[in-house]
């Protein structure tokens, strides 16, 4: 009798049914290689306490598989449609096409690049304030909105389609984490137009902090370009966006804190 089918309550078919309907409707957005019916009726025939536990863990999972599609998750960016918009509106960003101005800071990038994104956060520590170029991009962010109407972000890395000489630019801050700390910091070791920057390439592209006025490289509130590219036209539009960056006349950094230190024996 151990290679028999178990016979399933009427009970334990619901289950069954319910996790296979909520597994159909998940693995839309995330794919799952799990088959319900296989999970349950494959395994030998038990006893029937063994057959309720089992019965118990499918209908566990059930619950919460549709409690994941009963709290809204959806993308904390829609690629195309900005944030907050509906697909035919677009993104926006301030300032004029081929000029984006946000009162802090300004650049110029080619009017022919699309907006891909306008602001938005990544979790609490960094904020986008722009998306542009001519490839694909896909925000990595998921924000999953609970009933009380709070949110909850993850973010797992955005991905690009920048083949064929495409570029994607993304113009980003850390708003968030520890303070900045007075003391030896990383020297630039670029410049574009009147800004230091410091570089950092990947591939054929790169990225290039920005420090904020009276600011040291890492500290907060400095701005990131980050370019993704696979060949060099693309890397020297993204230059020409960094070259072309102007702090307000009226932004400062915050300053910085420093450490006590032991007064000397």
């Amino acid at each position: 009798m151990s290679g028999a089918e178990p016979i399933l309550t009427a009970n334990e078919e619901r289950a069954a049914a319910a996790l296979r309907l909520a597994l159909r409707h998940e693995s839309e957005a995330w794919p799952l290689k799990l088959d319900a019916g296989a999970w349950l009726s494959g395994a030998p025939q038990r006893r029937r306490i063994g057959r309720r536990l089992w019965t118990g863990i499918a209908a566990a999972l059930a619950v919460a598989l549709v409690g994941v599609i009963a709290y809204t998750t959806l993308p904390l960016v829609s690629p195309g449609s900005g944030v907050g918009t509906t697909a035919s509106a677009g993104p926006s960003i301030p300032g004029t096409a081929g000029h984006f101005d946000n009162g802090d800071f300004s650049f110029d990038y080619p009017s022919a690049w699309q907006t891909l994104s306008g602001q938005y956060d990544e979790t609490i520590v960094n904020e986008v304030d722009a998306v542009l170029g001519t490839g694909s991009w896909r925000s990595g962010c998921l924000e999953t909105m609970y009933p009380d109407g709070h949110g909850n972000a993850s973010c797992t890395g955005d991905s690009f389609d920048v083949s064929g000489g495409r570029v994607v630019v993304k113009v980003w801050r850390q708003v968030g984490g520890p303070v900045d700390l007075c003391g030896a910091a990383a020297s630039a070791n670029a410049t574009l137009g009147p800004n230091a920057v410091l570089e950092t390439r990947s591939g054929s592209g790169a990225t290039w902090e920005i420090r904020e006025p009276g600011g040291q490289f890492g500290w907060g509130y400095n701005v990131f370009v980050e370019a993704h590219t696979d060949d060099a036209a693309g890397l020297a539009a993204a230059r020409a966006l960094v070259a072309s960056f102007r702090w307000a006349p009226s932004r400062t950094n915050g300053g910085c804190y420093q450490p006590d230190t032991p007064s000397p024996s």
